[in-house]
């Protein structure tokens, strides 16, 4: 390793130091010394302390600044010889100290006062920007600890209500009918293979499963249907009775949702002439129907999703399954 005289090292701290400030490969090019070298000087005249207030980084920015149209040994980028220019210009050589790693804007906490305020406020159902204007504080503040207590939504405020099962007691009392929309498919989807690049059937459009099953029994009747219109749902209710019918069962009431087709009046006459009491489910409220929706679960699962089978044919497909759930 080359050993450099102490003169030597002296003019290369002249160079680096002000008013020079010539840059490492400058004082490189110029006196043949390796960038290395050079560095490790560097670092130990800064670690002495003795040239420490001019080659410290707080004053790195008069070399910036000093550097900005550039010579053969200025490697800054653009943006940074423009940034440390313009905070030296803008408030002179204090803005040039290192400043802190941390956020100038840091999280706020809601002190137990106005913690308990704003619960106050959201159990009487306000909104959280409301509750921030009452309180004074910001919005995502009041946000953040809501929503930490699981009070961010204001179906949260509610206890969810209890579970109600029923079951009636002879086979018949109760039919329980829904729909479930299936897409038709060409070749077989990404449900079985796994791939959903070369499982797409796009354009090839929808068919519908009619369910119906008995809540006393289990017992469960299903067609798949091109449509869910009014008359498809008539007479899948129909063929539904008399199969029930021919296994003994004799039906006398029958639950749907609020589909456009239970609610129409040609349902309603159907309901009539076939002597069935049709009560729906409270809107939103799905799990009324449960069985019918369990049901279709259990179908999508052991069934459409589970067999590859060719099942889009120009004929419906009837398909009367006993099912025990």
């Amino acid at each position: 390793m080359r050993r450099y005289s102490e003169a030597v090292q002296a003019d290369v701290r002249r160079r680096i130091s002000p008013p020079h400030r010539q840059s490492v490969a400058q004082i490189s090019t110029e006196l043949g010394i390796h960038v290395v070298t050079l560095y490790s000087w560097r670092k130990a005249w800064r670690l002495e302390g003795a040239g420490g207030s001019c080659l410290s980084k707080g004053s790195r920015g008069l070399g910036a600044g000093r550097q900005v149209h550039g010579g053969p040994g200025n490697r800054r980028s653009e943006r940074d010889r423009t940034g440390w220019l313009a905070r030296y210009r803008s408030c002179g050589p204090a803005s040039l100290a290192d400043r802190r790693s941390v956020r100038r804007s840091q999280q706020q906490t809601l002190d137990p006062q106005h913690l308990q305020r704003a619960l106050e406020l959201r159990h009487q159902r306000l909104h959280l920007r409301h509750i921030a204007r009452l309180l004074a504080a910001p919005f995502s503040s009041v946000a953040r600890a809501l929503n930490r207590l699981g009070l961010g939504r204001l179906r949260n405020l509610e206890p969810k209500p209890p579970v109600q099962r029923y079951e009636r007691e002879r086979p018949g009392d109760l039919i329980h009918i829904d729909v479930k929309k299936l897409a038709r498919f060409r070749k077989v989807g990404h449900r079985i293979t796994g791939n959903r690049q070369q499982g797409r059937s796009a354009g090839v459009g929808y068919d519908r499963v009619h369910v119906a099953i008995d809540d006393a029994t289990r017992l469960a009747y299903v067609e798949v249907l091109p449509d869910e219109q009014q008359g498809t749902a008539i007479g899948f209710l129909s063929r539904a009775l008399a199969w029930f019918n021919g296994q003994v069962v004799e039906c006398r009431q029958v639950m749907s949702d609020n589909g456009p087709a239970y609610l129409s009046r040609r349902f309603a006459k159907a309901c009539s002439v076939l002597r069935l009491k049709h009560i729906r489910t409270r809107p939103y409220t799905p799990r009324t129907n449960g069985k019918a929706e369990r049901f279709i679960k259990t179908l999508l699962a052991e069934w459409a999703y589970s067999m590859a089978l060719d099942l889009n044919r120009a004929e419906p497909l009837v398909a009367p399954l006993p099912g025990d759930l």
